[in-house]
């Protein structure tokens, strides 16, 4: 597995974030820290897309590959680290 996907693998979903930088004070106003915001999906670059499809393709695969009754106890998990770790302690 490519080193990106693995740490989307390991620490979650990448959420596409943009940096609004800082901004140093004037006599007139205060300074303004450098800031970041989520992406609207309109935004999102094609790299994006393709680090925020990492964690459904591996969600995707994991629960493909388990039996029905498994399948049921991590269902309702969200992160395909998470559901990993899960199956581990099983």
């Amino acid at each position: 597995m490519p080193n990106d996907q693995r740490k989307g693998f390991e620490h979650g979903p990448h959420v596409p974030t943009s940096i609004i930088p800082s901004v140093a004070a004037t006599e007139n106003t205060p300074a303004v820290q450098e800031r970041s915001f989520v992406k609207l999906v309109a935004n999102w670059s094609d790299e994006d897309r393709r680090l925020v499809n990492i964690d459904t393709k591996a969600r995707s695969l994991i629960a493909m590959s388990l039996p029905d009754e498994v399948f049921h106890s991590i269902s309702k998990l969200k992160i395909a680290k998470k559901i990993w770790d899960t199956l581990c302690l099983q």
